[in-house]
């Protein structure tokens, strides 16, 4: 490891060893940067803590005899149907329609208690293996390998965490285990507990959005964690009872193989989660909110999750184009979305038998690809017990994010990673142009318009200031999405949309083609007038920017003045007011002044491409 001397003491490195596999990264912490923590490294190595506890053994054939034994003799041949071998479910092959949508076969006529179902889950568990040696070499050497990187990247060993969740709290052999890492490291595995694995969780979830309301959900391996999250002005809050439910991703595979019944599995686990939503004890002012804006929205973290959320990505918008993010931090959709999802995914089955050719799914491997049907199972049964949910949101935070967003002071939670991400690139006298378009847009102008827009995209408002003028509006378009902004952690996929809009008409918004593009970000805004408020911003700073094309606009007011004369009755027109002096070449210029007549003639088409989404503008230029 390098000296003390030699260490970079904003760099912290994480080892998560869950239950699908072991997540490594290097983040810096430097204040400045603190909220987004830039990521300098990533690696994943596909070793199963879940899958090495439950190898297939000699007696796997008769496993299903014996958990339908156990259950037996609990009283509940109600939840084990006699298994067939035309039942059995072979995860390799298509989703089904079976697979993919809300039971549709009968259920038990006995409607099961929440004793019965926690019995069925535990007998189900069955027994786990030691953690071989062979694996445990192989972690270990996995993170020698990682030791070695963080001794390149100057990262200090007092800077060096590893946690470990369920899959290594649960093994039998867990201290020899972790005993061997610190004999081959130096580093100590903090193993943590049920509440703390889902706390770190949470906070890995509130770190990938700017402010977080909701129901939470964190799917592993091995189990589901359930609460509650809210964090607003820096200020983090989740249940203090967050359940962990026996349902992971993995659990629920090998627990779909075994049984072969869907619709009595699906029984079982809307009970639990019926009673887990009451366990959370979810708070008035959160129930207060949904019901005002039509439901709850539920963050869900995870790698089943997030393939999923790729799955989702995969799909037409508009039932043509395609969806143009595919970062799945950020994405959201309604329940609508997922339950036409299983209906295409029906389609696709039906399509792929024929054919005999499977799906393939852009950052999916082809164990989380067999997971998807026990992932379906669960969101399904979610979506039937929960409160009304509006939206789901994905996270691509978990236990690592967690533990450096939770070490974080509150000045810096409260921070906007739009912000703090656009931050490096600011101009000079950026706060001259944030006053100029401020001046510019209405109050009627939504809040994340006037709060984050405004002053991210005057940050980058000269970024792209070197490129060819044929690539500024497409570069500037895609900033957020593969440009400069886009590794930056906190960002949902409508801010994306939002500031690559503005930012592309800021240099004129011409785009090659047919602009397909432009239109395919503005679908994924909702409504559909940000993006239109979004449009509007980009149209002025496009007129500022060539008033003042060097980022120093110190004398703006003896030059250009901007300002809002009068709002409609209606709040769906305004009247703009722009006093310009000709005295001043930077002024009467012709390509500048050209800028300045022709911005109502820019707005009028811009009202008349959205419609009833838009808003009249009324352009009154005062020359002096």
């Amino acid at each position: 490891m390098a000296s003390n001397h030699d260490t970079n003491p904003h760099l912290r490195a994480i080892v998560d060893i869950g239950s699908n596999g072991i997540r490594f990264s290097i983040s810096s912490v430097d204040p400045k940067h603190a909220r987004i923590f830039p990521c300098l490294f990533r690696d994943r190595a596909a070793i199963s803590m879940y899958d090495a506890q439950h190898t297939r053994s000699s007696t796997a054939s008769s496993s299903r005899q014996n958990t339908n034994l156990d259950l037996e003799s609990l009283g509940k041949q109600h939840l084990i149907s006699k298994l067939k071998e035309e039942d059995k479910l072979d995860l390799m092959s298509p989703i089904s329609s079976e697979e993919t949508s809300p039971p549709t076969s009968p259920v038990p006529t006995h409607q099961i208690t929440e004793a019965e179902a926690i019995a069925a889950a535990e007998a189900a568990a069955g027994d786990k293996n030691d953690i071989s040696e062979t694996v445990i070499s192989d972690v270990c050497n996995t993170l020698i390998r990682f030791k070695q990187i963080c001794n390149d990247f100057h990262v200090a060993d007092s800077n060096v965490r590893i946690v470990a969740t369920e899959a290594t709290r649960e093994a039998p052999n867990s201290q020899q285990f972790r005993d061997a890492i610190y004999q081959a490291t130096g580093w100590p595995v903090s193993l943590l507990t049920k509440s703390e694995e889902a706390r770190s969780g949470a906070y890995g979830v509130a770190s990938s959005f700017f402010e977080v309301q909701g129901l939470f959900m964190d799917l592993g391996g091995g189990s589901t964690q359930l609460s509650w999250i809210t964090c607003k002005d820096g200020e983090f809050k989740m249940s203090d009872s967050p359940v962990s439910l026996p349902y992971g991703a993995a659990t629920l595979t090998r627990r779909l193989q075994k049984s072969g019944s869907r619709a009595e599995l699906a029984e079982e686990i809307k009970v639990r989660l019926a009673s887990a939503i009451e366990t959370i004890n979810i708070p008035e002012e959160l129930k207060a909110d949904a019901e005002t804006s039509g439901g709850f929205k539920l963050y869900v973290s995870g790698g089943g999750f997030r393939g999923l959320g790729h799955l989702l990505l995969a799909r037409d918008v508009n039932g043509k184009d395609k969806y143009p993010l595919q970062i799945i931090n950020g994405f959201s959709c309604n329940s609508t979305d997922i339950k036409d999802l299983f209906e295409e995914q029906a389609k696709v089955a039906a399509e792929q038998t024929e054919t005999g050719k499977k799906q393939k799914i852009f950052r999916v491997s082809e164990r989380r690809a067999t997971q998807l049907p026990a992932v379906t199972l669960l969101v399904s049964s979610a979506l039937e017990v929960f409160p009304n949910i509006r939206k789901l949101l994905f996270s691509q935070g978990g236990v690592r994010e967690g533990v450096l967003f939770h070490d974080l002071p509150k000045e810096i939670r409260v921070q906007d990673p739009l912000y703090i991400a656009t931050k490096p690139y600011s101009p000079y006298y950026a706060d001259k142009y944030i006053s100029l378009l401020r001046q510019a847009v209405p109050d009627i102008a939504p809040s994340v318009i006037l709060r984050r827009i405004i002053p991210a995209v005057v940050n980058v408002a000269f970024v792209h200031s070197s490129y060819p003028r044929e690539l500024q509006p497409i570069s500037a378009l895609n900033i957020a999405t593969i440009g400069p902004v886009s590794g930056a952690d906190g960002l949902s996929h409508e801010v994306r949309a939002l500031i690559g809009l503005a930012l592309c008409q800021r240099w004129g918004g011409e785009l090659p083609e047919d602009g397909k593009s432009r239109s395919t970000l503005i679908s994924v805004v909702s409504p559909r007038k940000l993006a239109w408020w979004a449009l509007y911003v980009g149209h002025l700073l496009h007129v500022i920017g060539g008033v003042f094309p060097g980022g120093a606009a110190k004398d703006d007011q003896k030059l250009l003045k901007l300002e809002i004369v009068k709002i409609g009755k209606n709040n769906n027109s305004f009247r703009l007011g722009i006093k310009a002096n000709l005295s001043d070449p930077r002024i009467s210029s012709p390509m500048v002044k050209a800028r300045i007549n022709n911005l109502e003639k820019k707005l009028k088409k811009l009202s008349k491409e959205f419609g009833s989404e838009s808003y009249k503008v009324h352009v009154d230029i005062e020359w002096v």
